[in-house]
């Protein structure tokens, strides 16, 4: 079921319209098991990291923040990139990521480098679409685009590295739905209580896990078809709509 990350940005629009590019066989295995296949971020490249610009300007952003003494404060600044990287390393492999590129119109960028299908649909349809899972907690942001040598990536958010991108990927337009791997420790608050809102590494709920979903590379995530699929394009020029497939 979708539920609201408040650290997630959402589309002002929430019919604005999103697709999704995958190989035959990647389609056929959707419409086979009504489920989206949600990849480990551990399968993608260079994913996972904190800004370089962070380890550099982390004494300036900090000098805010309550300290004791100037001792505690070095340990903090010495503790804190450590703490970084083991979350990061940890939920390389608990995140779960399924991609969508946001554009009126098939993209032949994306269509060459990502499949021979395009599956059109709109945020709000993906949002929907979740709607009768009730094993999965699902959340829908945007990916943020800047130079990751300069911008600062907030480190009260576990899932920053993974939400952020360099701009030289801004073409992909990028939409992810996400989910994580059941474990026992995710849901650690991390900083202090001066955030308002829970930090949420897992949903609220407990997570039941169907070993029979996942993959090597992640996990089948249950979806209704008849909500997600706008229309269905094979080959640049030719679609099909979703009405004439009998068994979507």
């Amino acid at each position: 079921m979708y539920e609201q990350h408040p650290k997630f940005k959402i589309p002002n629009d929430e019919n604005v319209v999103i697709w999704r590019y995958l190989p035959l066989w990647k389609f056929k295995s959707l419409i086979e098991q009504n489920s989206l296949h949600f990849a480990k971020v551990s399968s993608f490249n260079n994913e996972g990291e904190l800004s370089p610009f962070n380890d550099t300007h982390r004494r300036e952003f900090y000098l805010k923040e309550q300290f004791a003494n100037e001792e505690q404060f070095n340990l903090f600044l010495h503790t804190i990139p450590i703490t970084n990287r083991i979350s990061n390393m940890k939920y390389r492999d608990l995140l779960l990521i399924n991609c969508w590129h946001f554009d009126e119109d098939v993209n032949d960028i994306m269509w060459n480098k990502y499949g021979e299908i395009a599956i059109k649909s709109t945020y709000r349809q993906l949002r929907d679409s979740f709607q009768d899972n009730t094993d999965d907690v699902i959340w829908i942001g945007e990916i943020d685009y800047a130079d990751i040598h300069t911008q600062w990536m907030d480190e009260s958010n576990v899932f920053s590295p993974f939400f952020i991108k360099g701009n030289t990927d801004k073409y992909e337009r990028e939409l992810r739905a996400a989910t994580c791997l059941p474990d026992d420790n995710n849901s650690i608050k991390v900083l202090s209580d001066a955030d308002k809102e829970r930090e949420k590494h897992t949903s609220s709920k407990k997570k039941i896990l169907n070993t029979n979903e996942l993959t090597d590379y992640g996990k089948l995530v249950e979806i209704n078809l008849d909500i997600l699929i706008d229309t269905i394009h094979i080959g640049a020029k030719n679609s099909l709509n979703k009405e004439i497939i009998p068994h979507i």
